[in-house]
């Protein structure tokens, strides 16, 4: 079976950010549901990256293993300066913290201006 062209062009950029390409500076994945995989492997591309500034994972419907994955890598790049992402709302005690958690990764990337964010939208 043929991956469709969203998720080559998805995939591509992946590759991108993880061969820390100097002209991928955004990386913009917004409305692109992103699996555990694909996560896994920008996370891992994430942690080594000198180049991207800004990472935008709304509405990527990230699962909470991701979501992990995402704010570890958003800990260990020394390049990122706003990122916006969104997450549902979830009374499950493991969400909750990992919300916490981003909420936290976040305030501390943000220190200097205002630009990143965290949307939690409630069912």
């Amino acid at each position: 079976m043929s991956q469709s062209p969203v998720m080559v062009t998805t995939n591509l950029l992946i590759k991108r950010i993880d061969d820390n390409d100097p002209v991928i500076t955004q990386a913009v994945f917004q409305l692109l549901p992103l699996n555990d995989t694909q996560v896994e492997w920008l996370a891992k591309g994430l942690t080594t990256n000198t180049h991207v500034t800004y990472l935008n994972l709304n509405d990527c419907n990230l699962s909470d293993p991701s979501l992990k994955l995402v704010i570890e890598a958003i800990k260990g790049n020394s390049s990122l300066e706003r990122v916006a992402i969104d997450q549902i709302q979830s009374d499950d005690p493991v969400h909750m913290k990992l919300l916490s958690e981003l909420k936290s990764v976040l305030t501390n990337l943000d220190h200097n201006n205002d630009s990143s964010s965290i949307t939690v939208v409630s069912l």
